[in-house]
Order: C-alpha cells, then sequence, then structure tokens
C-alpha cells in the first residue's frame, strides 16, 4: 500500500477547486467508504491550521463563496480527525527542519513538510515498505524534497 505525504498546498486542492484538483481528487477517492483504502493517505497536524487558513484564503480572493467555505472547512477538519494519518511535530523534527531551512530556501512550514516527509520516509524504510511520495505543489518543497531523495509529485503538472 503506498504512502503519500501531502503538505497543504496540496491537501487543500480536494476542499477547493483549483488547478491540480481533479488529481489530487482522485489519488485521495481511491478505495471506498468503508476506509479500505489503496493509499495512505499523511500529513502533519499543521496543515490543520495552513488548510483553515487557504480556505480563507480564498473566500477573500473571491474563489469560494462563504456557504462553500463552511463546507470545505467541516470536510477537512473531519478528515484531518478521520481520514488522514496525522504526524505530530515535536523538538526533534522542528530541529530537522530548522537544518533544511539551513539548506534550502524553504517557508517554515515547508521546512516542517520536508522533515515530516523525511521523517516517514525513513520509516518506511525501517519497515522495508516502498518509499513515501511528497505531494506538493510548491516548487522550491519540489525541489528540496528531491534533492533530500524523495519521490514527488505537484498535482498542478496534470491540469
Amino acid at each position: 500500500m503506498p504512502y503519500y505525504y501531502l503538505d497543504a498546498s496540496a491537501l487543500v486542492k480536494y476542499y477547493v477547486p483549483e488547478r491540480g484538483s481533479r488529481w489530487v481528487i482522485d489519488l485521495l477517492n481511491s478505495g471506498g467508504p468503508d476506509g479500505n483504502w489503496t493509499r495512505v493517505a499523511v500529513t502533519t497536524l499543521l496543515s490543520n491550521v495552513e488548510g483553515v487558513c487557504a480556505i480563507e484564503r480564498a473566500v477573500r480572493m473571491g474563489r469560494l463563496d462563504t456557504a462553500s467555505r463552511d463546507i470545505a472547512r467541516r470536510r477537512l477538519l473531519t478528515d484531518m480527525r478521520h481520514r488522514y494519518r496525522i504526524l505530530g511535530v515535536d523538538s526533534e523534527l522542528v530541529l530537522k527542519a530548522s537544518e533544511l531551512a539551513e539548506t534550502y530556501p524553504l517557508r517554515a512550514y515547508d521546512a516542517i513538510h520536508l522533515a515530516t516527509a523525511l521523517f516517514l520516509n525513513a520509516w518506511l524504510a525501517q519497515e522495508r515498505l516502498p518509499p513515501c511520495v511528497l505531494v506538493s505543489a510548491d516548487r522550491d518543497l519540489l525541489v528540496a524534497a528531491q534533492a533530500e531523495g524523495l519521490v514527488v509529485e505537484n498535482p498542478n503538472e496534470y491540469e
């Protein structure tokens, strides 16, 4: 069963229609409502905050009305509790993110996403499972992830 690590720029595409949304929807909807998914979607707890901020930004930019916002926000918060595997942020992860930020031109949360995906990938290797795929629409994060040896996907390349 493949693991996909989604940063907030990819995850929000499931809730807000934009370029790359169809690809993310197809990725996340593989499987069924009984929870027997053929892929494991993983993110960090911080995607909760980033996701809500992105949904609110879509309203401010006129890309989403308030009724759609309420639905999107409710779905995101429910999915964060029940659908995704959520990895927390601890001091070790923050230190790794700081190291990554010294090497790559990343924003703070992107460095956290990269550190979290690397942690996940190390765990998968230890368990003798295939590597995770980092899914992001952020070019700087994708470049850094590739440089760190991760497999990446950019949903924006599919629409």
